[in-house]
């Protein structure tokens, strides 16, 4: 009965999850330019095909309409006790799996003198963003000084005992035209 997909694709929410446990290490010099690209593994959650992983680390919109969006990482910026550290995570929008791309979300991390080895969690609050079909989204990080005031040694994302994923990434279709 065709009619009762449609009302099935109203009622159920449309959701990707995609989630890691694969660390990333980076080794930023404080230079803006800078950027690690998220990598996950695992695709949870994906109801509606709305969303399909593509290549270098990105995701392709599969449906135009407004998307809730939100991600974290688990970070340790492995500064040394007399530093202090700075961590950017940006939730990004581009026309192709290249580019170029835009940030449309995003959230900051310190660490304080003496504290710039402690494992924290960065999160991207829900934000919504219209994409077209055939756009892409890919989340990354970065270091927010280009002038090397913020010293934070390698860089790692990844799990502890009590954080068992690294990182993850939450899309959901708020609304759409049938």
């Amino acid at each position: 009965m065709p009619g009762l997909l449609a009302i099935e694709e109203l009622i159920v929410p449309q959701v990707f999850y995609s989630k890691s446990i694969v660390p990333q290490v980076n080794k930023f010099d404080n230079a803006d330019t800078e950027i690690l690209v998220m990598s996950f593994e695992t695709v949870d959650l994906n109801t509606g095909n709305i969303i399909t992983p593509s290549a270098n680390n990105t995701f392709k919109v599969n449906k135009s309409g407004l998307y809730e969006l939100s991600s974290y990482i688990n970070y340790n910026p492995h500064g040394s006790s007399s530093a202090r550290a700075l961590q950017n995570i940006i939730i990004q929008k581009g026309t192709s799996a290249t580019g170029p791309w835009v940030a449309v979300a995003g959230a900051r991390g310190n660490w304080g003198e003496g504290s710039a080895s402690d494992f924290k969690t960065l999160i991207v609050p829900i934000t919504a963003v219209q994409f077209n079909a055939n756009e892409f989204i890919r989340v990354i990080t970065s270091a927010p000084y280009v002038d090397g005031n913020s010293v934070q040694g390698t860089g790692e994302i990844n799990v502890t005992t009590n954080t068992p994923i690294a990182k993850s990434i939450r899309i959901r279709l708020i609304d759409y035209s049938l």
